[in-house]
């Protein structure tokens, strides 16, 4: 005989055999969210709900109506810490789910569909060449939305001093943990709240949120249909140890913060060489790694200068082992404010946000390797950049930071069908685009032929894109006033060929990159000149003089080590 829960069983069997996926719970209102039991998560030991508030009419284009979820996820009944998030339940829902990945140390519920900014950059790219465009972003096309802290609570996002002393759950939350278990509960709150699950989930994050994004699909690749990785830390422990030992040598022991080894002036003599050398006629640098350029051959350069240049541009090596490879070419605007020396940093930004936030320091990569130090490495908010010696105990501190680095398998990616966007501005000073490149490199000779990876990862490489879609700086060849006009560079809407990769099987095999001219005395855009077609690497774009557009040209993987 059957039992009765048997019988039930086989009556949910059949039901879906028949007319496929069941809505197992009944639609929940907004304010009733905070009344409900949750599943708890593997790797968690309770969920609660803390808020659920119905926003309307805020007069703000940007925020449909919607509900406001607020909860949080204790890992260790023993320890104080927790992970906090917020949902963004749209009344006009699409029945998808997105998640936005953390900016630097993470530790706010930051939620950029208030202003459509990175890690969704389409509103600002269409915004600032067509002011007439709508204004776009994940939540106003009827996303479900989701933002984590990562585990700690911090009053900014480049707060990295909860670190310091921490027994190892922080770390591990903000490692990988927390935007997972995050993940896992807010699909259960929007099946709860719509009474039927997303049908599509996917992930999107820049910087460390790009780190976030190939954690998501290495280690747990069941998370999300579609992922966006933009710029990122995929190799976080080489990174640190690269930013040290530039910073080491940019500012030796004794020199003044103000005053890099490597001027400002030598750097825009590289740059205005390297588009000289590597540019093409609207001054652009599309293919910068595969460019052969001599900096001996810049004038005034000096051996000391070239010294240091060497620690920026060419690999980083400890223990006779590479561990990080250089910047690529053309990258000197960003690496301004980047590597070499920014006022902002060293009198602005530190009594905006005053230690243990941040410090006086030259520029973000110093700013950051001074943080890594202090709170990851050394446990010392006293300790200086000079407090670790790359030679004697980079191979120990590489040890220490290897649990922030994610895997290089994506094999089960591909076996559950998920689709992989990464990308990364070729004009970044802060993160190596080369690095990139190096990563992807290894998706491609560690787990599956190019061939196979095409399927479901592909990887672009964008012109004049400094940190997570924009970029500014690079001199217009075709403004013969020499008024100080810039090209000025933005990557589109990114999310919309990944759902169709992801929805209709359609690949992207090409994204663009708008360029237009920038008026740094008006503060604005004054004209659009065209925009930069990137094709998925290791094909190169190149610029048709005849035609004047740019396309798509076959070549072979660049090898970096």
């Amino acid at each position: 005989m059957f039992r009765t829960k048997n019988i039930k069983y086989l009556m949910l069997s059949m039901a879906f055999y028949l007319f496929g996926t069941i809505d197992v719970y009944a639609a929940v209102s907004c304010g009733d969210l905070v009344d409900q039991s949750y599943i708890v998560p593997k790797g968690a030991d309770s969920v609660v709900v803390t808020s659920g508030v119905e926003v309307t009419n805020t007069g703000d284009p940007t925020l449909p109506d919607h509900c406001e979820v607020t909860g949080q996820i204790d890992v260790d009944p023993n320890d104080p810490s927790y992970i906090s998030f917020q949902l963004r339940l749209p009344v006009e829902w699409n029945g998808k789910f997105l998640m936005h990945g953390n900016g630097q140390f993470a530790g706010t519920l930051e939620n950029y569909d208030d202003a459509g900014i990175f890690p969704f950059p389409s509103l600002q790219a269409l915004i600032a060449f067509d002011p007439d465009v709508p204004i776009d972003s994940p939540l106003l096309r009827g996303y479900a939305v989701g933002v984590t802290d990562a585990g700690h609570q911090s009053v900014h996002r480049s707060d990295g001093s909860w670190a310091q002393s921490m027994p190892g759950e922080e770390e591990i939350n903000y490692a990988f943990l927390g935007v997972h278990l995050v993940t896992v509960v807010a699909k259960e709150i929007i099946e709860r709240h719509y009474g039927s699950a997303p049908k599509y989930s996917y992930f999107s994050g820049c910087s460390n949120g790009g780190r976030e994004a190939i954690w998501e699909v290495t280690k747990y690749p069941d998370d999300y249909d579609g992922v966006l990785a933009g710029t990122p830390f995929s190799n976080f422990n080489g990174w640190v140890m690269k930013l040290i030992d530039i910073q080491q040598a940019m500012f030796p022991l004794g020199q003044a913060l103000d005053n890099p080894k490597v001027p400002i002036s030598t750097m825009l003599a590289i740059h205005e060489a390297v588009v000289e050398e590597c540019g093409d006629a609207n001054g652009i640098i599309s293919d910068p790694l595969r460019c052969d350029f001599d900096l001996t051959e810049v004038p005034g350069i000096t051996p000391e200068e070239l010294a240091v240049l060497e620690k920026l541009y060419g690999p980083t090596i400890i223990d006779n082992r590479f561990i990080y490879p250089g910047f690529p070419l053309g990258m000197e605007m960003d690496a301004l404010a980047g590597q070499v020396f920014h006022p902002f940093f060293l009198f602005v930004l530190p009594s905006i946000l005053p230690p243990p936030i941040n410090f006086p320091a030259p520029n973000s990569s110093y700013l950051n390797a001074l943080k890594f130090i202090k709170f990851f490495l050394k446990d010392d908010p006293d300790a200086t950049l000079f407090d670790l010696d790359l030679e004697n105990e980079g191979k120990d501190a590489m040890k220490d930071l290897k649990y922030l680095s994610p895997d290089k398998n994506i094999i089960r990616y591909k076996a559950r069908g998920g689709k992989l966007i990464m990308y990364h501005g070729l004009a970044d000073g802060g993160l190596s685009a080369t690095n990139s490149v190096n990563e992807f490199n290894r998706f491609i000779k560690g787990n599956l032929r190019k061939k196979i990876v095409d399927k479901f990862a592909r990887f672009f490489l964008l012109p004049n894109v400094h940190h997570c879609g924009l970029g500014m700086g690079v001199p217009n060849p075709g403004d013969p006033a020499n008024d100080g006009a810039t090209l000025h560079s933005l990557v589109g809407d990114l999310l919309t060929p990944l759902e169709k990769w992801v929805e209709e099987g359609i690949a992207p095999d090409e994204i663009a990159v708008k360029v237009g001219e920038w008026d740094p005395f008006e503060g604005k855009t004054i004209s659009t000149l065209t925009d930069i077609v990137v094709c998925p690497y290791p094909k190169r774009t190149v610029w048709n003089s005849t035609t004047g557009e740019y396309e798509c040209e076959e070549a072979d993987i660049i090898e970096i080590e």
